[in-house]
């Protein structure tokens, strides 16, 4: 019985980050990856503290999307990135998840 409750509550944690985004290292927060068309996807990265810098937030989301591609089987290939600065760092990449190529 302890173990499903664990279980559980692991489950409704992932959840509950899942749906508020996900908490980075120094203020910074990520949407995780969405659906963002037919075969798009998004990941939005933001900080709170105004010491995160763009390149950073940058780096963070092309790994997540890399990560998520490389979960399906497949490599990530960016579409278009939006940045903006003020007064806090944002990031947001779209992307599609293509076959490997040999």
């Amino acid at each position: 019985m302890i173990a499903r409750t664990t279980t559980l509550t692991a489950i409704a944690c992932a959840l509950a980050l899942a749906a508020a985004g996900c908490a980075g290292p120094r203020g910074t927060a990520s949407t995780g990856v969405v659906a963002y068309g037919p075969g798009a996807y998004r990941i939005s990265m933001s900080s709170s503290s105004s010491r995160t810098s763009l390149a950073d937030l940058e780096m963070r989301a092309i790994r997540e999307a890399n990560e998520f591609c490389a979960r399906i089987g497949r490599v990530m290939a960016p579409d278009t990135p939006e940045t903006v600065m003020s007064p806090k760092a944002y990031y947001a990449l779209t992307f599609r998840c293509v076959q490997r190529t040999r």
